[in-house]
């Protein structure tokens, strides 16, 4: 086996495999050392069971067969993850950088010409409050509970911890959420957190939010969701000179630490962290490494989601005086209404200036598929005129979309 590649990548995740996969496909030698399965979090305790447990089909066994089934389903993404990484080579161990441009995997000292971090993240505990699996709780644990407790306090109200709360919610559990500040989803914007507040009260879910609470006074289990730490403890930063203010590793738009032939991506780099975000930067970062000048990430070009009933999503820029607004709601959709999927609304938003598309706010059903069309329409620079004179198929509930633009009057 090779000791020197033109890419070594430490952490098999979204971030890891996309940078590794665009690597090879720009010609370099790679390989990619992780100690775990392949996917990372996202495909094994994150992004893909949630939604298995969020949108699949009910189990006559409950929440254990639900599990049992999110598991063959991640065996078949790992395939597929596998087969991205086809021609690179996989390095099986705990990976430490021992000096510029040397990683130690697994007590065998591995070159890269460029060193890729990508170790992503992992549950952030409450001060003093250690996870134990039983009665305290991570998303880790949560993804492989046997059965919904009766009851259960969730603490913290990002997408994480909404997610749960209506997952054990659906499968029969009492939730009470709790969120230190003043709303629910509190990173994005307060109109998506009316419209899910409203949607889970309505379903009788207890939200207390501007509230602290001791643990300790909660009867049951408690899940803690307040966050998550970027895995960098035991990489060798030090032997780079690489420091983690705040936490995390600090990048530019490309993923360059400022340590020659160092990069960092995903979670490990700060927030937003999510899966698309760090599959963007390892793209980006394995397409400068290729000696290629691609566009710096824009962080307003990257859409956050939340998949729950309603859906939440939201992208690019949606406050300033110089916007203009476009609003409709799903209760005047057609195929939302005959299929009782009301909840929820559009907002678009555009220059006044020039009528050009600078972001929008999503809540109701399936608008996590239509925000990505969305930031598709923003990048090419569509004018709210041109989104209301497009040709909507009937009966679809993009076409609140399009009424959005329509309600923006004939301005842009």
């Amino acid at each position: 086996m090779a000791d020197s590649f033109d890419v070594l990548v430490i952490g098999a995740g979204p971030g890891g495999y996309m940078c590794a996969h665009r690597a090879l496909q720009n010609g370099l030698s790679v390989a990619v050392a992780d100690n775990g399965p392949s996917g990372g979090v996202c495909l094994n305790a994150g992004c893909i069971p949630t939604k298995g447990f969020l949108f699949g089909p009910p189990q006559a066994g409950g929440l254990g067969e639900r599990v049992r089934q999110n598991a063959a389903a991640i065996g078949r993404l790992q395939k597929g993850v596998d087969f991205l990484l086809k021609g690179a080579t996989r390095l099986d161990g705990r990976a430490r950088l021992v000096g510029p441009g040397v990683v130690d995997v697994g007590g065998a000292e591995i070159r890269g010409r460029n060193v890729v971090i990508a170790t992503g993240s992992r549950p952030r505990p409450l001060p003093g409050l250690p996870f134990d699996g039983v009665r305290v709780l991570s998303s880790d644990h949560t993804v492989v509970l046997e059965a919904a407790p009766e009851s259960i306090a969730i603490i913290g109200a990002g997408a994480v911890g909404c997610e749960f709360a209506e997952v054990f919610s659906n499968y029969g559990s009492r939730v009470t959420l709790i969120e230190a500040r003043d709303r629910l989803v509190p990173e994005m914007d307060p109109w998506l957190s009316k419209q899910l507040e409203r949607a889970f009260k309505k379903r009788g879910m207890i939200v207390q939010t501007g509230v602290a609470v001791d643990p300790s006074e909660l009867d049951g289990p408690v899940l803690v969701a307040i966050g998550r730490q970027a895995n960098v403890e035991g990489l060798g930063l030090e032997t780079v000179g690489l420091t983690t203010p705040n936490g995390f590793i600090q990048v530019d738009g490309h993923g360059a630490t400022g340590v020659a032939g160092v990069w960092a991506i995903g979670d490990v780099t700060g927030p937003p962290q999510l899966a698309h975000r760090a599959s963007r930067q390892g793209e980006i970062a394995a397409d400068c490494m290729a000696g290629k000048s691609p566009a710096s990430l824009d962080p307003l070009a990257i859409p956050a989601c939340v998949y729950t009933h309603p859906q939440l999503a939201q992208v690019g820029r949606v406050t300033g005086d110089d916007l203009i607004l476009g609003e409709a709601f799903f209760r005047a959709n057609g195929y939302a209404v005959v299929t009782d999927r009301t909840d929820g609304g559009v907002r678009l938003f555009a220059e006044s200036a020039t009528g050009k598309l600078t972001g929008a706010l999503l809540a109701g059903p399936e608008v996590a598929e239509m925000v990505g069309l969305i930031n598709v329409l923003i990048a090419a620079g569509v004018t709210m005129a041109q989104a209301r004179e497009t040709v909507f198929p009937h009966p679809t509930l993009a076409e609140v979309v399009w009424e959005a633009a329509r309600a923006a009057g004939s301005g842009g």
